[in-house]
């Protein structure tokens, strides 16, 4: 099994890094607080969803893990959130390649 990764040492730059394990280790790392350890445990316990194995047709109980991640990388990663991520604006290549070709024939 892989090692989890320390949140802290090196942090995410995708949001599926944010792992169960690895969200876990962060939040019980001795500088977090009691109230950040009840908000994480809250966060898990309200995006807990019922699922249907599709090999035994068993139904699981499990984490809805992209809202758990948005919420995490809100808090403690903004710069990986998409809410809050700038979208920045990048000229299409097609486009500014039409105008410098353009731009050849004003000379």
């Amino acid at each position: 099994m892989a090692k989890t990764k320390d949140l802290r040492l090196n942090p995410p730059t995708k949001k599926t890094e944010l792992t169960k394990e690895s969200m876990l280790k962060y939040m019980k790392d001795e500088s977090v607080s009691k109230k950040e350890k009840k908000w994480f445990v809250d966060l898990m316990n309200n995006n807990k969803v019922k699922k249907k194995n599709n090999l035994t047709g068993e139904i699981v109980e499990t984490y809805d893990l992209p809202k758990i991640r948005e919420e995490f990388a809100i808090k403690y990663f903004p710069d990986i959130s998409n809410k809050l991520r700038k979208k920045t604006k990048v000229p299409s290549k097609g486009k500014s390649f039409e105008k410098e070709l353009l731009s050849l024939l004003e000379d």
